[in-house]
C-alpha cells in the first residue's frame, strides 16, 4: 500500500531504487485491531525467488522503511522484527527452521540499516526470504514496522 512504482524505498533518510518491501497487509492488520487480543503475536510475510541453482551468492541491506513513520503517529510499533532467507526445493515442504541462510538478529525500529553479508545460495534451486514480526495489539499505537531489504545483489556462479 505504500510503495508504488514512482515511490522509492528509502531507510533513514537514503533512497534506493532496488529493494523489496515487506509489510503486513491493511486487512490483516486491522483484523488484528478488532481481535482485541492481549497476547503476544507472531507474523510472518515471505517471497520467494527460483534460482535454479544458477547463483552463487545473495547480499542485501535491510532497514526500517522511512514510510513506516508518519507525522500523524506519535509513537513508532513497539513490534520487534527478523528476516531468514532459506533455500527450498519444488519436490518438498519446508519447514520454518530448515535450510535457513541466513538470519537476522531481533530488532525494532531503532535499527540502523545492516548488511547481510555475502549469503552462499549455490545450493539454492528457490530462494525464500521472511519477515517475522512479533508486537501486541495496541489500539492507540501501530502494530508493525515495513521492512525494505535494498540493494539486493545476485551474484551467478563462475563469477
Amino acid at each position: 500500500n505504500e510503495w508504488t512504482p514512482t515511490t522509492d524505498i528509502s531507510v533513514s533518510g537514503v533512497s534506493y531504487q532496488h529493494g523489496i518491501g515487506f509489510y503486513i497487509p491493511t486487512e490483516v492488520q486491522n483484523e488484528y485491531y478488532s481481535s482485541q487480543s492481549t497476547e503476544k503475536i507472531i507474523h510472518s510475510e515471505f517471497i520467494e525467488y527460483s534460482l535454479d541453482f544458477k547463483y552463487q551468492t545473495f547480499r542485501f541491506e535491510y532497514g526500517v522503511d522511512d514510510s513506516t513513520f508518519t507525522d500523524e503517529e506519535h509513537y513508532p510499533s513497539q513490534c520487534q522484527f527478523w528476516i531468514v532467507v532459506q533455500s527450498c526445493s519444488s519436490d518438498s515442504f519446508l519447514m520454518q527452521n530448515e535450510n535457513i541462510l541466513f538470519q537476522s538478529e531481533h530488532a525494532n525500529y531503532r535499527l540502523p540499516i545492516q548488511d547481510s553479508g555475502d549469503i552462499d545460495v549455490s545450493g539454492a534451486e528457490t530462494l525464500r526470504i521472511t519477515v517475522y514480526w512479533e508486537f501486541e495489539v495496541s489500539q492507540t499505537n501501530p502494530i508493525s514496522l515495513k521492512i525494505s531489504l535494498v540493494n539486493p545483489v545476485l551474484s551467478a556462479l563462475g563469477e
